[in-house]
C-alpha cells in the first residue's frame, strides 16, 4: 500500500503530461494502481488490519470457504516426455499407442500422459516416478 505522498507525486507526473506507462515504469507502481488513484486517491476503507485466516501463524478455516476455493490444488501423477528429435518422439508415441496409453502433445517437444488409466499403465511398465 502506498502512502498519500507517493500517490500525489505519481499523479502529479501524470498532470505534467507524462504517459501512464512511463510513470509506471519510473515509479515501479502498476498502471492499474495509478488508474485507480485517478478515480479515488484515498485508500479504500476496510478492516485490513485483520490478516487472512489462512495466512496467520496457525491457519484457520475461513468464514467463507468458497472465497478461498482458488487456492485448492488438484495434484495427480502424470508423466512428461521431452525430446527435440521428431524421430524419437514418433518412436515414443508409436509405442504408447501400441500399449494403449492415451497421450497428448502440448507442443513440438513434449508428450503428456495424464489420464488416470494411462498413468496406471505407465506405472505398471516403468514404475512410479515418485
Amino acid at each position: 500500500m502506498y502512502d498519500m505522498g507517493t500517490r500525489k507525486r505519481t499523479l502529479a507526473l501524470l498532470d505534467r503530461g507524462r504517459s501512464l506507462n512511463s510513470v509506471s515504469k519510473e515509479t515501479g507502481i502498476s498502471r492499474a494502481a495509478i488508474r485507480s488513484w485517478q478515480v479515488r486517491i484515498e485508500p479504500l476503507d476496510g478492516n485490513r488490519s485483520q490478516p487472512c485466516p489462512r495466512c496467520r501463524a496457525i491457519p484457520e478455516e475461513p468464514d467463507e470457504p468458497a472465497a478461498y476455493a482458488y487456492l485448492q490444488r488438484y495434484e495427480y501423477p502424470r508423466y512428461f516426455f521431452t525430446n527435440k528429435s521428431s524421430d524419437i518422439m514418433r518412436l515414443f508415441t508409436d509405442t504408447l499407442d501400441a500399449v494403449g496409453v492415451d497421450w497428448k502433445q502440448p507442443n513440438s517437444r513434449n508428450i503428456s500422459i495424464a489420464r488416470v488409466a494411462s498413468v496406471a499403465l505407465m506405472d505398471a511398465r516403468v514404475r512410479p516416478k515418485y
